[in-house]
């Protein structure tokens, strides 16, 4: 997606595209957005994983107290 944002980008200031510029504008401007939030779903993605993996961890080494009713 990154090349083919660069590639009409370039093509767009070369005056290779014969669209009007204001879509052309707004094409981009819709992709760079959708860019933007799959990188932070990615994200997010990458930091839950890492936070269950903590938890799992710190479970192990400290296990939850047991009660003397169990």
């Amino acid at each position: 997606m990154d090349k083919r944002l660069n590639q009409i980008k370039s093509d767009w200031n070369n005056d290779n595209i014969g669209i009007g510029s204001e879509e052309v504008k707004y094409l981009i401007q819709q992709a760079e957005c959708v860019q933007e939030l799959e990188r932070k779903v990615e994200r997010l993605k990458t930091r839950k994983g890492h936070l269950a993996y903590r938890l799992r961890v710190r479970r192990k080494q400290n296990p939850a107290p047991q009660t003397i009713f169990g």
